[in-house]
């Protein structure tokens, strides 16, 4: 079967996508040698979204985080709700070797941690958490627990 040769800088990677690479082709002083027939695969799970989707998911997060301190409510997810969140993101497809979404482009560990954001894949995996100003608050649409 004919192998392809992808070099890349390998002292600048994360150990995680080290890891990665080494689980789907070979390392060769800094070249990554796979099966062609693996090579849409890797080109894929390596590629990031492109720059115009990364800057609109990173505007759309901000203005989440934003418009979620001027109504009072903690920014941050609580620990166990971005625990959560990590560990279904850790399970996921479109989770890059480097902790990113190919999806989106978002680093998953600061994603998982603001309270306004949901996962971008179709359906979500998990969903942003509102938390009501007061119990009576809590109604239709409001999102309290993760997706199933």
């Amino acid at each position: 079967m004919p192998h392809l040769r992808l070099s890349f800088l390998i002292k600048h990677s994360s150990p995680a996508l080290v890891t990665a690479l080494q689980a789907v082709g070979k390392l060769e002083a800094g070249t990554l040698i796979v099966p062609q027939a693996d090579y849409e695969r890797v080109m894929k799970q390596l590629a990031p979204p492109p720059i115009l989707r990364q800057a609109v998911t990173a505007t759309a997060a901000l203005a989440g985080a934003a418009g979620t301190a001027f109504k009072g409510q903690p920014v941050r997810a609580s620990q166990v709700v971005i625990e959560m969140r990590q560990a279904i993101c850790r399970t996921c497809e479109h989770l890059r070797p480097d902790n990113r979404c190919s999806l989106c482009g978002c680093w998953m560990l600061l994603k998982a941690s603001l309270a306004a954001q949901s996962c971008p894949d179709k359906p979500p995996r998990w969903n942003s958490f509102s938390i009501p100003a007061s119990p009576a608050a809590e109604g239709p649409g409001t999102k309290v627990s993760p997706a199933a």
